[in-house]
């Protein structure tokens, strides 16, 4: 109205009037770009946004053309995208050492604890050993031993309950994971679709929805590691492993958690084609919590069938030598002799036989 007024009473001074009131709405636009960087600051994912100007047409007299003033040609969403795709790649190695340092932990809380661990209850036992070595016929010492002997194997019996625990629950987190993948998969082929229907050229982009996508690619990347390839109508692709599709434009693949078949007591990673299940191999996954979950059932795989059938045969061959050396104590105290331990004293008795 106050426009309309001035042209009416002035009229000379209408192409003013028109410049004045064309700055006025932009400077107001640049305001609410400004508003919306403010309020917006601790969101997570959200990028600073930025009112790209322009110069309105002129308008055309016969003394020559006189400017008309600005407009706001486009909201530009301030962007790097060489520095995003750093970000992801150091979220994503992160999040594969995060998950697989939480796992390893437990190991090594529950092998090398000073008290309840494994060192201390072979130590314990061994002492008995020598204990009993040298002192024969004390009856103290070789109850001792047995008590030290049922206390070692009962903690072998708490580490294998405890480590079945943990594959246990290492299965569960990596079906847990697969599910979660899966499920922001799901989400950025929803807001492909939405921002492919808003978008229609390159200077008029969805702003608030692609950072919304952003953040769920943040999401998925701490998960398992992804490669992203944009496509012309604003809509992307995404990709993890070697080459596997997790998302083409509005169309979603799964991933899924199941037995492997290295150790079907462990869980391994399929990629779902139709009713085809096809097994990812670990080392495609290169990143992401999945990643660190997976490559910690290796280990376990490793502790089951290598290294606790290890310790345990390098205890009985030191038992079996430890026993061997009792029973000549054993022997030399029973006939009566002081015996060293060093058998020199039956190497006198056969001389004299």
């Amino acid at each position: 109205m106050f426009f309309q007024f001035l042209t009416v009473r002035f009229p000379h001074i209408n192409g003013e009037a028109h410049t004045f009131k064309f700055a006025s709405n932009e400077l107001l636009n640049g305001l609410l770009v400004t508003g919306h960087n403010i309020t917006n600051a601790a969101t997570d994912g959200f990028h600073r946004q930025e009112a790209v100007q322009g110069t309105q047409l002129p308008q055309e007299t016969g003394a020559g053309f006189f400017g008309k003033g600005v407009t706001v040609e486009t909201v530009r969403r301030v962007y790097g995208q060489f520095l995003e795709s750093a970000l992801l790649q150091a979220q994503t190695q992160s999040a594969y050492l995060d998950a697989y340092g939480a796992q390893i932990r437990q190991i090594d809380n529950l092998l090398a604890d000073p008290v309840s661990g494994l060192s201390p209850a072979l130590q314990d036992f061994f002492a008995g050993v020598q204990d009993v070595a040298s002192n024969p016929a004390s009856i103290p010492s070789r109850q001792q031993l047995l008590s030290q002997g049922a206390s070692l194997v009962a903690r072998f019996e708490t580490f294998s309950a405890r480590l079945t625990e943990m594959r246990s629950g290492v299965n569960q987190e990596i079906s847990n994971t697969a599910g979660e993948i899966n499920s922001i998969a799901s989400n950025v082929a929803r807001l492909n679709q939405q921002i492919m229907q808003l978008t229609t050229d390159d200077n008029r982009q969805a702003n608030d929805l692609l950072d919304a996508r952003d953040a769920l690619l943040s999401d998925l990347n701490k998960l398992v590691r992804t490669s992203v390839v944009q496509q012309s109508d604003g809509s992307i692709n995404v990709f993890i492993g070697t080459g596997q599709t997790l998302v083409l434009g509005t169309q979603t693949y799964a991933l899924a958690a199941g037995p492997s078949s290295a150790d079907p007591q462990d869980y391994g990673v399929f990629y779902l084609q139709g009713a085809t299940r096809v097994p990812l191999n670990t080392a495609s996954l290169q990143g992401g919590a999945l990643s660190g979950l997976v490559v910690h059932t290796l280990l376990l795989q490793v502790v089951f069938h290598q290294q606790i059938p290890l310790v345990l045969e390098i205890a009985l061959h030191v038992l079996s030598l430890e026993c061997q050396q009792l029973h000549r104590h054993s022997g030399d105290a029973i006939a009566g002799g002081e015996g060293r331990g060093d058998g020199t004293e039956n190497q006198g008795n056969d001389q004299k036989g």
